[in-house]
């Protein structure tokens, strides 16, 4: 299934969803993004982070730099 039809889904039962994008590594996206959403909707009362990197490889062979970016 479709990101659309998953939020729709979330919609129909009774949630208002937002679908923003952001790095939410960095602390001032995260809070323009909410103050954003709060000026906008009011409370916010949750969110789901959906995004990644897996940097294929196995964890013992990644670099520094790939470890903090996929559990960023």
């Amino acid at each position: 299934r479709g990101r659309q039809t998953r939020l729709k889904e979330l919609e129909a039962s009774g949630a208002s969803v937002e679908y923003r994008q952001g790095d939410i590594t960095d602390k001032s996206t995260v809070i323009g993004l909410l103050e954003s959403i709060r000026e906008e909707c009011g409370r916010v009362h949750g969110i789901i982070h959906c995004a990644g990197v897996i940097h294929d490889n196995f964890i013992i062979k990644k670099t520094s730099e790939e470890f903090m970016e996929v559990l960023g």
